[in-house]
């Protein structure tokens, strides 16, 4: 198969993604299709059918056809902001989810929204958030981990679900070795300065590295005093 290096991408096609000889002109001789392409949508124009103005076709909004739209996308906008039908005020309204009749000022502002708001109230728009954020996402040995406590887990430590996922499959402490239970919940060791995750520990444990501020010869000295006679 015969290959061809194109000046515009440096990289090498073959022969096919070029065009024939018989329509080749110098410099598209030496632009694959996909270059080629690329440089004429950015120097095409085209006509607008509202403002009658020559304007670039990148100007103008692809149809599911993969035609583009006889009006520019500046005309389309301007269409639609004046002949969007205004909402009718409204005073109150019911909320799909507790049914009752509320003042507006009971409701987010939505601006998506026909009415300008929220369907549902305040009250009701914060407890299906709260429930969101109880929602459990794994369990971990001592029992469910919500989605809240994950993500915060994940942003703070910089780990992805996949690695939350192994760091919480650790059954014991890494220094008491006892088991985590309902009133032993792991805590995620991490290192101070460099932020990388050394392991899972429980409270205890890792206050003790936190009050001994992850200096090994100040363990070192306590490990002494315990063993003095």
């Amino acid at each position: 198969m015969e290959i061809k290096h194109c000046i515009r991408c440096d990289q090498d096609h073959p022969l096919k993604e070029f065009l024939t000889p018989e329509h080749r002109q110098k410099r598209q001789s030496q632009l694959c299709r996909f270059c080629l392409e690329t440089d004429q949508a950015a120097t095409a124009v085209k006509d607008c059918s509202k403002c009658h103005q020559t304007l670039p076709v990148k100007d103008f909004t692809v149809k599911a056809s993969g035609k583009r739209t006889s009006w520019c996308r500046s005309c389309a906008a301007t269409y639609q902001r004046e002949h969007r039908p205004c909402p009718v005020p409204v005073l109150r309204k019911i909320c799909r989810l507790c049914h009752q009749d509320l003042d507006i000022g009971d409701f987010f502002h939505r601006t998506s929204s026909p009415d300008g708001h929220t369907s549902c109230c305040k009250v009701c728009h914060a407890q299906k958030v709260r429930s969101a954020k109880n929602k459990v996402l794994l369990y971990a040995p001592w029992g469910a981990v919500s989605i809240h406590t994950a993500t915060r887990w994940m942003a703070l430590h910089h780990v992805t679900y996949a690695e939350l996922v192994d760091i919480l499959k650790q059954k014991k402490c890494a220094i008491c070795r006892q088991d985590f239970q309902k009133d032993r919940v792991g805590q995620i060791d991490h290192d101070h300065k460099t932020g990388q995750v050394r392991g899972l520990l429980c409270l205890h444990c890792n206050l003790l590295l936190g009050h001994a501020k992850d200096q090994p010869n100040i363990l070192r000295a306590a490990l002494t005093y315990l063993e003095k006679p």
